[in-house]
């Protein structure tokens, strides 16, 4: 049995980005053909903005429990290909091709280049499409929901993947990711128990407007001096590592 203690499995779900089904597998293949195309049209809603902003909230529940384990709030915010994502404690940042991640409670800025990119995993979910077995589609009067299942054999984290799209614009609204790892918690007699934990993510706050233009200026993050970086004026207590 494989287990991680709570911050270990935020930063798992980071970094990545019931398992029956009772659908027939007929079923299930159509269903997932509807949830691709839902998913690309979600993908190109936001695509076709070229300045938005949504707060997000991430929620780690141990188990059935209805009470967090841990919260944390953030924001993701894009102008054309730029990105500016916050987590907790965590910046990143894409800037043409330009990455810079700032953790704050450590005090540490990792700057490096890398080829760019369109793909953005914060709201481009197909491409996980072929990582999953099963397919489940749902409709209410607000939303789609879509269910990714995974194989029985899997390298992905996650037993199970649930996506409420809006169906007025299809964008995000919610994600619930079923993780297949373990989480120890302790009971009222200080015991261990052993749970699957599910991260839960909202996504609110959605506006169509410029932000501060300070979020997409390299020398807002570091500064280049006499050919080496350093941290800018307002993270002069910081670190740069490799």
């Amino acid at each position: 049995m494989v287990t991680f203690n709570k911050t270990s499995l935020f930063l798992l779900v980071v970094l990545f980005f019931a398992l029956c089904s009772f659908s027939s597998k007929s079923n299930s293949d159509d269903d997932k053909v509807k949830i691709v195309a839902l998913l690309k049209k979600s993908k190109d809603y936001y695509d076709k903005q070229k300045v938005f902003k949504f707060n997000t909230a991430y929620d780690l529940f141990a188990g059935n429990s209805k009470k967090a384990l841990e919260s944390y709030k953030g924001v993701f915010i894009k102008e054309d290909k730029n990105f500016y994502s916050k987590i907790g404690q965590t910046e990143i940042i894409v800037i043409k091709g330009n990455t810079i991640k700032i953790d704050n409670e450590s005090k540490l800025i990792q700057y490096f280049k890398e080829e760019e990119t369109n793909e953005n995993i914060v709201y481009d979910l197909v491409k996980y499409c072929n990582n999953f077995g099963t397919f489940d589609l749902k409709s209410t009067d607000n939303y789609w929901i879509c269910t990714l299942n995974s194989r029985e054999v899997t390298f992905v984290p996650f037993s199970k993947v649930v996506i409420y799209l809006d169906k007025k614009n299809y964008s995000i609204v919610k994600q619930e990711l079923f993780l297949i790892s373990t989480i120890t918690t302790k009971d009222v007699n200080g015991k261990d128990v052993y749970s699957y934990p599910k991260l839960q993510i909202t996504f609110s706050a959605f506006e169509l407007k410029k932000q501060n233009e300070d979020y997409f200026k390299i020398n807002y993050y570091i500064e280049l001096k006499k050919g080496k970086y350093y941290p800018s004026k307002k993270y002069s207590t910081y670190q740069i590592v490799e």
